[in-house]
């Protein structure tokens, strides 16, 4: 997920890695490839589906959090409450 999340512009980078880094259960990339089992878990599409789904889902955790105005998300400032709503 880092190599996904990254950019050349150091702000980009640090942003997008907030939540990620914030740590999280990471149950729905689990469960992908635990459905993938019902089918070919061979695939290659797998792992990328996988990424996909934990990045939407951490999409909307900023989303929420924006909406919300939270100021904390998994025990670290929220990334509005950081970086304000534009970055987030």
């Amino acid at each position: 997920m880092s190599e996904n999340v990254a950019s050349a512009d150091p702000l980009v980078s640090e942003a997008a890695r907030h939540l990620m880094d914030a740590g999280g259960k990471r149950f729905r990339p689990l469960i992908l490839a635990l459905g993938a089992q019902m089918g070919d878990p061979t695939r290659a599409e797998i792992v990328p589906a996988a990424l996909v789904v934990e990045l939407t889902h951490l999409a909307t955790l900023y989303h929420d959090d924006v909406m919300d105005e939270a100021a904390v998300r998994r025990g670290a400032l929220s990334a509005n409450a950081r970086w304000g709503n534009s970055v987030a």
